[in-house]
This record gives structure tokens, sequence and C-alpha cells, in this order.
């Protein structure tokens, strides 16, 4: 995983114990962590990856300096809209 995953799953963990839901605090870490694991498999998708990537913790990097696929992918459309340049000769 990446450092964003863990300080998000800090924060969690501190909101759960400052807010007094000490017995709800791990169901709730869970949600969460199925949350972040989520959309990082939909941002995998985004540049037409295999979802399993997002296991590899230096893949992270990658995500965050890379581009969608532009126009459609094998996962489905491009969510800026964006279309393939085609030209003809």
């Amino acid at each position: 995983m990446d450092y964003n995953f863990y300080t998000k799953l800090y924060c969690s963990n501190y909101l759960c114990k400052s807010i007094s839901l000490h017995n709800w605090a791990p169901i709730l870490q869970i949600g969460l962590m199925i949350f972040i694991l989520i959309q990082g498999i939909k941002r995998m998708h985004d540049v037409d990856n295999s979802g399993w990537y997002i296991l590899i913790p230096i893949f992270s990097l990658f995500l965050l300096f890379t581009d969608g696929t532009v126009g459609p992918n094998r996962f489905g459309d491009d969510p800026k809209g964006r279309l393939k340049d085609i030209s003809t000769a």
C-alpha cells in the first residue's frame, strides 16, 4: 500500500477514538480500507491496467504521474469524455 492509504487509516482511527466510537472503530476502518482499495482499482482501470497492481506499493507513484487512457479502454469509457484522435490520410 502507499503512504496515502496509511494516512487515511490513521485519521479514521483517530476520528473514531475522538468521538467515542471505540467499539465501531474496527468496523469503520475495514469499511474505509475496502473503499480505498476500490478507488485504487478504479484508477488502475483508468490507465488500462489490472486492478491487482494496486497491491504493489511502488506502483502508486506510477499512478500519480500517469494520465488515464485517452478514449475507451477494455474497462469502459474515458471518464473525462476524451476521444481518440483519428486522423485520415
